[in-house]
């Protein structure tokens, strides 16, 4: 491959379950997933999840990006599907990866609609004071951090996996893991 190209990656071999089942979707791309953390009134909306290890805890909504989406539009869908909230996804605030799969984190501004559980991914959709999650017991590990990138206004962070908290004021692209 030629400096500067990049090389096109087919990942349909990418496979995903839930709650022990396996999920099957010609239209999911299993290996690109994002979410968006939504403030509104100087509260986060965040969901309760109701299967795989997150079960129980609170998370970002969120999910995978169906083929012929961009993830800009895969958070607008995942937010709508999940919690029936109108967002508009902006920039960056995290990125995690690995050698099999990668996951965006997006800053979204609240649109319109009252937040409603879809009863299927989550029990309960709810605003919370940023006090009242930054505490890892309440959240995912993954999502306290996301949380926390954007609570203490970090610049782009990138998540090596597994994922560690690699913010500072300063942290980009450029210097992330080094």
């Amino acid at each position: 491959m030629k400096e500067g190209h990049f090389q096109t990656i087919d990942w349909y071999v990418c496979q995903s379950t839930r709650g022990g089942i396996k999920m099957e979707n010609n239209h999911t791309n299993w290996c690109q997933s994002v979410t968006g953390v939504v403030i509104r009134d100087n509260k986060v909306l965040l969901a309760r999840h109701t299967y795989g290890s997150g079960k129980g805890k609170l998370i970002i909504p969120g999910g995978y990006v169906e083929f012929g989406e961009t993830p800009q539009e895969a958070v607008k869908r995942e937010y709508l599907e999940e919690t029936s909230i109108i967002v508009e996804p902006r920039n960056i605030i995290g990125i995690r990866f690995n050698a099999h799969d990668w996951y965006i984190a997006f800053k979204a501004d609240y649109i319109s609609g009252e937040p409603t559980s879809d009863h299927d991914e989550n029990s309960e959709v709810i605003w919370l004071d940023p006090a009242s999650f930054l505490r890892p017991s309440n959240l995912t590990p993954l999502h306290f951090r996301i949380c926390a990138l954007y609570h203490f206004s970090c610049s782009i962070t990138v998540f090596a996996f597994p994922c560690e908290l690699l913010c500072s004021k300063t942290m980009s692209l450029g210097t992330a893991g080094k």
